[in-house]
């Protein structure tokens, strides 16, 4: 008697880590391309500088927000709202790019945009893991959703500076936002269980606030902030 495929109680999880996976590296991609083009472009050490502390500081000061938003909406919506913000950041990219009137601080401001996507996306990434993961899985998928961020960290600059010369600027934004479509596609392929709604709840005000106070009675957390910050 034949017996009928059953997907395994990982297979959710391991197609929405996928699709994640290659945005987040077409994401660094484009990010560390665009350093490059403005650097060889107009050969300025801190415009290359600039491009990247865009795509890292907006993150860092809306993180609290996004974390209160997340707790409080479906974490696949925001998921699919943060690859879409972040494909239209990249297109847009590409049609100043073609029409060459691409300027700093369009580049500035459409990396912005990127980051604040990634700054929804990726914790709204770590909180629907145990909504698809079993126990006894949770640390394995805990590893390889850090593998993705991991990965483009030490893949894109080296990538970047390969396909640049190669497909140049315009090849590697076409990448990125191919990247976003997979991401999304997977997203809209998997049905996610929603949360149960929970009693009351503190304010948004108070919620989104938490996270700051929590850093700044603490040091410790305050220089590594600060050193954050100034790697960036």
């Amino acid at each position: 008697m034949k017996t009928r495929f059953q997907p395994g109680p990982t297979s959710k999880f391991l197609i929405i880590w996928f699709g994640q996976l290659i945005s987040i590296i077409g994401s660094g991609l484009s990010s560390f391309a665009l350093g490059i083009w403005v650097f060889q472009s107009t050969g300025s050490v801190t415009r290359f500088a600039l491009i990247s502390a865009c795509f890292t500081l907006p993150a860092i000061v809306v993180s609290p927000l996004a974390g209160t938003i997340i707790d409080r909406v479906s974490r696949r919506t925001v998921m699919i709202a943060s690859d879409l913000a972040a494909g239209f950041s990249t297109l847009t990219l590409a049609i100043l790019f073609f029409s060459g009137r691409l300027a700093l601080w369009e580049i500035c401001a459409l990396i912005c945009v990127e980051s604040l996507a990634e700054a929804f996306r990726l914790p709204s990434y770590a909180a629907i893991i145990p909504q698809l993961v079993p126990g006894p899985h949770l640390a394995r998928a805990a590893g390889m959703m850090q593998f993705g961020p991991a990965a483009a960290q030490v893949l894109a600059p080296a990538l970047s500076a390969v396909l640049i010369g190669a497909i140049h600027l315009q090849g590697v934004l076409a990448i990125d936002f191919l990247s976003f479509v997979f991401a999304l596609a997977t997203l809209l392929a998997v049905r996610v269980p929603l949360l149960p709604r929970k009693g009351l709840r503190e304010s948004f005000f108070k919620d989104a606030t938490e996270g700051w106070r929590f850093i700044a009675i603490r040091p410790g957390l305050v220089a590594l902030l600060f050193f954050s910050l100034l790697l960036t």
